[in-house]
């Protein structure tokens, strides 16, 4: 069996970026929707051009569903910037479904014969989830198509586009 490893620019940018976005959010896991705010935090980057959205697209679409949910529960809260900060130290762990999604990419490398995951790969594995993922949920909030976005992901990751 081929290792696979993930490439040193997503390690570096894209894993950096997932857990600022988890902390900027309060959040002690980095999740599917972190990955995916990562992913897009590189402008022109995979994410973007399969998505045709952005970062601020993304936070603001974000912060939409939080409200949602938190209004679900009778919460009214007005959501304009990141959560309180909480010094975490450390890396922090990931969710089931980032795993899932880390399994689905590391799954598309080995197609491919590369032996390193790239951003593509990952986000293809992060739109491969089934909703009622975070990640899924925000690409919907955004006005996507999970499906459209899912194949140009997947096309990209195999250099097939």
């Amino acid at each position: 069996m081929m290792r696979t490893r993930l490439s040193a620019d997503a390690r570096a940018s894209v894993m950096r970026a997932a857990d600022a976005e988890a902390r900027r959010r309060g959040r002690r896991r980095i999740g599917t929707e972190d990955l995916l705010l990562g992913l897009l935090t590189e402008p022109g980057g995979v994410a973007s051009t399969v998505l045709g959205r952005d970062i601020e697209a993304a936070r603001s679409a974000s912060a939409r569903l939080d409200t949602r949910a938190l209004e679900a529960v009778g919460i009214r809260a007005e959501l304009s910037g990141p959560a309180p900060s909480r010094r975490m130290r450390g890396r922090l762990a990931f969710t089931a479904g980032a795993r899932s999604a880390f399994v689905r990419a590391v799954r598309l490398a080995q197609q491919d014969h590369t032996g390193r995951v790239t951003a593509a790969h990952l986000t293809a594995g992060v739109l491969s989830a089934r909703a009622p993922d975070d990640a899924i949920a925000l690409v919907e909030a955004m006005g996507v198509d999970v499906a459209t976005a899912l194949e140009r992901a997947t096309a990209s990751s195999l250099g097939t586009q």
